[in-house]
């Protein structure tokens, strides 16, 4: 995968762009035109959708994706369900959607492998911090005692926190927020290993040099502004674009208008599917905020980014919320097969 095309224009009084037209192969529509589809409802602004687009969600379209099963990940995913109950709640919810097999990994069911694991675990870490402190008699004696109860207290407390929803409220699990352990948030490194991560074709370049500070612009915030903060991953049969808008409005137009908000509104964008190619454009058109693009530095009012594809893909799928927007690429006539075979 070849490093993107940026374009940028610093001019703040360019008007609209014109919709894009995308030119793509007809099989994957074909195969698809019998499905239905809705509208997400977790997304910051109403769902567009763009030429050569699938008629169906984004969450539709990653589920009929097959991927390849790493075993050896899996069964020790399924071992390790006590411990990785720890993650914080979205990692887990992540990790269970991208295995796709409850069996193998459950958010909810790890949770509460995890919060019993503790119950137990954490008398016993005491009982070793009380053998480090007063010496293997300790454990004979009744000092003990309170470190065990301790621990207990320390588990029984952090358990209910935990799933507080689910006891105070009685939602039911797929609305409770399953949050993890305190040593959770290191073990998040490990989750894509777990989940048999895909091939990643390009991360997203972050300088290093430079200024750093403030006054300065935070290095990944301008990746955002110019549509080069974005990732790209190989599923098999498609791939799947992560691309981050600008998240925050210029320190200095902060300062020069005190009724703008610190966060940045959202981008009006478009995609287009053409000639092995992706583009996305994206434009700011709130214009008390676009007001300052071109007298501010590293703030362009738009953006355009063509990725090229190395493989042929025929239709897409997408969808955007909390700045980031996601895109399936769906590779040749397999993905329509995959549909075809699962609507007989």
């Amino acid at each position: 995968m070849e490093e993107t095309d940026n374009k940028a224009e610093d001019k703040s009084a360019e008007e609209g762009t014109s919709s894009p037209e995308a030119t793509t192969q007809g099989s994957v529509e074909e195969a698809l035109s019998k499905t239905g589809g809705t509208t997400p409802a977790s997304v910051s602004m109403e769902q567009r959708t763009f030429p050569g687009e699938v008629p169906m969600t984004f969450q539709e379209t990653w589920e009929r994706i097959p991927r390849k099963e790493h075993r050896g990940a899996s069964i020790l995913t399924l071992l390790l369900q006590p411990i990785l109950g720890a993650l914080p709640n979205q990692v887990k919810k992540d990790l269970e959607a991208t295995v796709g097999n409850r069996i193998v990994f459950s958010a909810a069911a790890a949770t509460g492998l995890n919060i019993m694991l503790n119950l137990f675990g954490y008398p016993v870490l005491l009982m070793l911090v009380a053998i480090g402190l007063h010496g293997v008699d300790v454990v004979f004696s009744q000092k003990i005692n309170g470190f065990i109860l301790l621990g207990f207290f320390i588990g029984f407390s952090e358990g209910f926190y935990r799933i507080k929803e689910g006891i105070l409220r009685a939602r039911p699990v797929e609305e409770m927020v399953l949050r993890g352990s305190f040593y959770g948030g290191p073990l998040s490194v490990l989750a894509p290993w777990f989940a048999g991560r895909p091939k990643l074709l390009r991360n997203i370049p972050v300088p290093v040099e430079g200024f750093y500070g403030k006054g300065f612009v935070d290095k990944r915030e301008r990746e955002r502004r110019y549509g080069n903060a974005y990732t790209i991953e190989d599923l098999g049969r498609a791939y799947h674009l992560r691309l981050e808008f600008p998240r925050w409005v210029p320190e200095i137009a902060l300062l020069a208008n005190s009724d703008l908000p610190s966060e940045m509104p959202d981008y009006d964008y478009d995609l287009t599917l053409k000639d092995d190619h992706f583009i996305v454009k994206g434009k700011l058109t709130d214009e008390r905020v676009r007001r300052f693009c071109g007298g501010v530095g590293s703030f362009p009012g738009e953006f355009t980014t063509v990725i090229p594809l190395e493989e042929t893909v025929e239709g897409f799928s997408h969808r955007f919320a909390n700045k980031l927007l996601e895109v399936l690429l769906l590779k040749g006539k397999s993905y329509g097969e995959s549909v075809g075979a699962e609507q007989n």
